[in-house]
């Protein structure tokens, strides 16, 4: 209910009160996982809220809030870390986006981050590891890039379909 209104306040326009709620909301104490999403996504937009009004510190501690292992962890991380980029911190952006770069690379979040990481390294004149990092996310795309290239030519032969239909007819 905290977060329902705190989104009807923000539509209707009254954003400190929106934030109280969202913040309630936020901080909730629960064990189920509808609640603990809910939780997760309130300090998210709390997060992008506070990183919008370039309030860092605030945007922060609502990014820290996130649950590692939630629905929105890969989003928190890399918030997080242009949080820290923001107030030019690029020690702490490193730490989010170097768990984050470990997750699987065919989320959004996680392919920024392979990108963002080694950006960081070379604003800290780390530009070996940064080169390597580069590197990595280079060959981490292209093997990407081989997966659909390989999943198109398996539509276009045909093979594709009929997997679809045998497995259609086990279920």
């Amino acid at each position: 209910a905290a977060y329902n209104l705190g989104i009807a306040m923000l539509q209707e326009g009254r954003e400190q009160d929106a934030i109280l709620q969202l913040d309630k909301a936020g901080q909730l104490s629960v064990n189920a996982a509808g609640p603990l999403a809910i939780r997760d996504k309130s300090n998210m937009l709390l997060g992008k809220l506070m990183l919008e009004a370039t309030d860092f510190p605030h945007a922060q501690q609502y990014f820290d809030r996130v649950r590692l292992d939630g629905a929105f962890s890969n989003q928190a991380l890399l918030s997080s870390g242009w949080a820290d980029v923001s107030s030019q911190n690029f020690e702490r952006a490193v730490v989010p986006w170097s768990i984050l770069a470990k997750r699987e690379v065919t989320d959004a979040a996680v392919q920024e981050a392979l990108l963002a990481l080694p950006y960081a390294y070379s604003k800290l004149n780390v530009h070996g590891r940064a080169a390597v990092l580069y590197g990595d996310a280079l060959k981490s795309f292209g093997e990407e890039l081989n997966k659909v290239d390989a999943s198109i030519k398996s539509i276009a032969d045909g093979r594709f379909l009929k997997a679809l239909v045998r497995e259609e007819l086990q279920q």
